[in-house]
């Protein structure tokens, strides 16, 4: 199992779930090779992550480190953010 914790700037709490360690699909792993190759392409380290629930991708990202000058832009991060931002009820998914 793997606890995911994320903190957001714009509400002032801590989500938190458990989600169970299972083998990607061909789909999402494809997505996350995807978005390492735009890393790539945009001279960033080629990582790309994907973060999904029940079958559903419910987040993802890539390096962004050097075009944002910003350390914590790394690609989990990304995702970590995207995920909050496309799934305003996350919190949610924890309690089910």
């Amino acid at each position: 199992m793997l606890t995911v914790r994320v903190r957001s700037m714009r509400k002032i709490q801590t989500l938190e779930w458990t989600i169970g360690m299972v083998n990607a699909s061909d789909e999402h792993m494809e997505k996350a090779f995807e978005l390492a190759q735009e890393a790539l392409d945009n001279d960033e380290v080629p990582v790309g992550c994907v973060f999904t629930y029940r079958g559903k991708q419910i987040g993802c990202g890539r390096n962004r480190v050097n075009c944002t000058k910003d350390p914590t832009t790394h690609a989990e991060m990304v995702a970590l953010r995207s995920m909050e931002e496309e799934n305003p009820n996350i919190k949610e998914l924890s309690e089910r």
